[in-house]
């Protein structure tokens, strides 16, 4: 009658192994696949919303925000249309970053809690069109 009692505490501790090997050797299942430069701080982050005009999305798209690269300053990379430097400014608990040149430019704003938003405009003329998006980054990678 015992090995019966003691064969369904076993079987449990059993499957919990089996699930969390099964876990761990999937990886995370947020993975961007972007890797910083690891030699300088930066984020990697995420838009989970973005709007550019009337048309909306909710297909991710990341990039990686350095807040600091070799010439000292913010840099952008891996975000299509944007130029990649930055100018960077506190506003109360939030961080500003400022990007002009490319055909997109507009203003990121990296909240404390690690939200973020943007919003920025392209085109030239009377008309042009307006860029919003939301994510979060995740936690700040230093050197």
């Amino acid at each position: 009658m015992t090995g019966r009692a003691t064969l369904v505490p076993i079987m449990l501790v059993v499957t919990i192994l089996v699930l969390l090997l099964y876990a761990i050797s999937t990886g995370r299942s947020n993975d961007t696949g972007l890797r910083g430069d690891a030699a300088y701080p930066h984020h990697i982050c995420t838009f989970t919303r973005t709007c550019v005009g009337p048309d909306c999305t909710r297909e991710p798209q990341s990039f990686i925000l350095y807040l600091a690269h070799v010439d000292g300053t913010p840099r952008l990379d891996h975000m299509p249309d944007m130029a990649p430097a930055l100018d960077a400014q506190p506003v109360g608990d939030a961080m500003t970053y400022r990007s002009r040149g490319g055909e997109v430019e507009g203003t990121f704003t990296l909240f404390r809690d690690r939200a973020l938003d943007f919003s920025g405009t392209s085109g030239d003329g009377a008309m042009p069109v307006e860029h919003y998006a939301s994510g979060t980054c995740e936690r700040l990678q230093t050197p």
